[in-house]
């Protein structure tokens, strides 16, 4: 399936999803399953061209299936590109759970890395990424991907671990090649040593860690509401931030949809959805609007979680943020949980 192929075939995917999420007829189904297994097998087979893996093709089509049954038109998102991030997470879970061939960390790394750079382009671009497009993203060779996306089905030594390559050098940023052999080299000392550069390792890339996020992720506006976050005590402190914080739930209150949602949200910031929980009975609020209280807990960077907070802020009037309580991880300096109580509204008018 090439590239210029994929930008006609796009429309038409959309609108058979269309027609038959209106219709549901037999051959609304049969249209859009062909354009599935087109879409699913272009997947399977695109970090190994002429050949298509049986259980990338099986979870390629089994993300397509998942994302037909819960595909929601009126998220604003398109099907062809919902479809692709579950057909792409599917293929995700099986290279990660490949063990038929002892696969190194670093070497799942990049997989993830190439799988992230498929995801990232399916979004930006108007048709399906091509290998050549994913090797301009991720800076590895055409050849080298095919390779290392091998990793798992057959023995290591036959991977061509040479042809795993940047295609240019990036500022402040080291060549694959020259972190492969590094990879290799530390793989060849003993668990002592390992621990022990391990160890130090470790806490360097932690402190620069948190040095990054402070001075990168906290802009003044964002520092503000952090500070009125972590340092407040008395809820009438944060009323003027919190009644800016809001997100759009329209019909009537569904436990599992409103996980859902921030299941989905989190994963957009990097975070963790810890709980969302109901703490309260739902109480009327004026004539036409009922109010949830629900606690909702978030694990993650300082990025994420004021990226979110953002993004609640300049969305619709339908959930307000009451409070947030911001706990640090005393391991990792930069990563925090947020607790956030908030009342969630929905308009008795409007039907389910």
């Amino acid at each position: 399936m090439s590239a210029e192929r994929n930008e006609s075939e796009q429309p038409a995917l959309e609108v058979a999803v269309q027609e038959y999420l209106e219709n549901g007829s037999s051959e609304s189904k049969e249209v859009v399953l062909a354009l599935g297994r087109e879409l699913s097998n272009y997947y399977a087979s695109l970090y190994s061209p002429g050949i298509v893996d049986v259980t990338l093709k099986e979870a390629a089509r089994k993300g397509y299936l998942m994302a037909l049954k819960r595909y929601d038109s009126s998220k604003g998102v398109s099907f062809s590109y919902y479809a692709s991030h579950c057909i792409i997470n599917q293929i995700r879970e099986v290279l990660r759970a490949r063990d038929l061939f002892k696969v190194p960390g670093w070497l799942k790394n990049l997989q993830d890395d190439v799988l992230n750079a498929t995801e990232e382009l399916s979004l930006k671009k108007a048709y399906l990424p091509s290998l050549e497009d994913i090797a301009a993203k991720a800076n590895i060779a055409e050849q080298g991907i095919t390779e290392a996306m091998q990793a798992g089905t057959v023995p290591m030594q036959e991977i061509n671990i040479s042809a795993i390559k940047s295609l240019r050098l990036e500022t402040l940023k080291m060549p694959i090649e020259d972190v492969i052999t590094i990879r290799k080299s530390i793989d060849r000392l003993t668990d002592i040593q390992k621990k022990f550069l391990s160890l130090i390792s470790e806490n360097i890339r932690e402190l620069k860690l948190a040095i990054k996020e402070e001075e990168s992720a906290l802009t003044e506006t964002q520092a503000k509401h952090m500070r009125i976050a972590e340092d407040c005590s008395d809820p009438e402190q944060f009323t003027e931030l919190a009644s800016s914080y809001v997100i759009a739930f329209p019909y009537r209150y569904n436990e599992e949809e409103i996980k859902r949602y921030f299941e989905v949200l989190s994963d957009e910031f990097g975070l963790c959805l810890l709980k969302v929980k109901c703490i309260g009975k739902p109480e009327q609020d004026g004539e036409r609007y009922v109010k949830i209280p629900l606690d909702i807990q978030f694990d993650g960077r300082y990025r994420g979680i004021l990226q979110l907070l953002d993004y609640l802020r300049n969305s619709e009037k339908a959930v307000r943020v009451g409070r947030v309580n911001i706990t640090r991880s005393e391991k990792i300096p930069a990563r925090i949980s947020a607790s956030v109580i908030v009342n969630t509204y929905y308009d008795e008018n409007v039907a389910n």
